[in-house]
């Protein structure tokens, strides 16, 4: 079987993307494949140090993930409520990405989606999979294991998540130029032409300084939308010093204080690449 990833994304910010061993063309959440392959991951060109060393990953097996961030409706018919800012009318739809979701909240939601479309929960903390069993957040949740052999959904790693808005590229951006505009992503442009804030050089532009509906803007060529901006997007991995080299399957630091999130959002300056 194979593996089917979703992302979320948080407000301020995150939202997620799930993985999963079962696939049905009917999924509500709209999957894309992606092939197994090798990347060279981070920048040393950055001025950021975290984004250093560049270092080569390989990703053995491929896997499905959600073509777009969670919706709020998504979210909603799983947990029962909806934490978001920018708040849709679900009645009507409610395909704005549900935003002010935490870590914590995205593993919950893909046990309890696992478990209502027949997978077997990927996360387990204290044994059990059952997230009504795991209590408050804390410092117990910061020892979640991943369940051997689970066909459930689960976030992506940082790897996977960067290898998937990649898909494929080299530059800052997903389609293959270094710079950004507003007619490619939801991000904050409204700036002085020539602005600081504006990535290399990328044109100043009118932002909806809110979320936008998924799907609003092209995808990558592996079919995968908002992976620039609109939301942010959870990873599993601590942030971490990377290593020289990714090796086979990297999936980050083993532990740490922050989890990774990907991508940017509505109310970054300038945009983000793929590697911040």
């Amino acid at each position: 079987m194979i593996k089917k990833i979703i992302s979320l994304t948080l407000f301020l910010v995150s939202v997620f993307i799930l993985s999963t061993c079962g696939f049905d063309e009917s999924d509500d959440y709209g999957m894309a494949w992606i092939p197994p392959g090798t990347f060279w991951m981070g920048d040393d060109l950055s001025d950021f140090a975290i984004e250093k060393p560049e270092h080569q990953v390989t990703l053995v097996k491929g896997f499905y993930m959600s073509k777009f961030p969670i919706t709020q409706r998504q979210y909603y018919s799983v947990m029962k409520v909806n934490p978001s800012t920018f708040e849709a009318d679900l009645a009507i739809g409610g395909n704005i990405p549900v935003e002010c979701v935490s870590w914590y909240d995205a593993i919950v939601f893909c046990n309890k989606l696992s478990k209502k479309n027949g997978f077997d929960p990927v996360y387990k903390i204290s044994d059990s999979t059952d997230p009504s069993y795991w209590g408050a957040p804390g410092a117990t949740w910061d020892a979640v294991e991943i369940v051997s052999g689970a066909n459930g959904y689960r976030l992506p790693t940082e790897a996977e998540w960067e290898y998937a808005c990649r898909a494929g590229t080299k530059t800052a951006f997903n389609w293959k130029t270094d710079k950004i505009t507003t007619d490619q992503a939801n991000f904050y442009a409204d700036y002085p032409e020539e602005s600081p804030y504006l990535y290399n050089g990328s044109p100043a532009g009118e932002s909806p300084e809110m979320t936008t509906e998924v799907g609003s803007y092209d995808p990558n060529s592996w079919k995968l939308y908002d992976m620039h901006g609109n939301v942010w997007e959870w990873c599993w991995d601590w942030y971490g010093v990377y290593p020289e080299d990714g090796g086979v399957d990297y999936r980050g630091s083993s532990t740490g204080t922050y989890r990774v999130m990907r991508g940017g959002a509505w109310n970054n300056e300038g945009g983000l690449p793929p590697q911040k």
